[in-house]
């Protein structure tokens, strides 16, 4: 066997497993929005956390946050995401907190899709 036929045997089977493994990545590729947290995090809040405790355990600062008249505030959590292949899917968690930034509970959570 000949110097060239060899190399040409060499990148044919390359890109072979190029072709092979490029189709993959985009099923597995994911587009992500917001910061993404997870039911473990969640079932670790508790009232009477502090603000930076409860961003801490959730990995990123809210996303969104809305103050009360009476100094009460709410924080909030989201994110989205779309993967290659088309599924998608979210959450959302509005936690209240006191004055004192107290966390007091958390008033709303909603999951679409089968989560991150």
């Amino acid at each position: 066997m000949n110097k060239m036929n060899l190399i040409g045997r060499l990148e044919m089977a390359e890109m072979r497993k190029l072709l092979f493994i490029l189709p993959l990545l985009f099923l597995t590729s994911c587009m992500v929005i917001g910061p993404v947290f997870h039911d473990e995090d969640v079932e670790k809040l508790e009232a009477g956390m502090t603000e930076q405790k409860v961003i801490e355990i959730l990995g990123a600062k809210p996303t969104a946050r809305s103050k009360h008249s009476d100094g009460s505030y709410l924080l909030q959590w989201i994110y989205n995401y779309v993967t290659d292949i088309g599924v998608s899917g979210g959450r959302h968690i509005a936690i209240l907190f006191s004055s004192e930034g107290k966390m007091i509970e958390i008033k709303y959570q909603y999951q679409t899709g089968t989560g991150l």
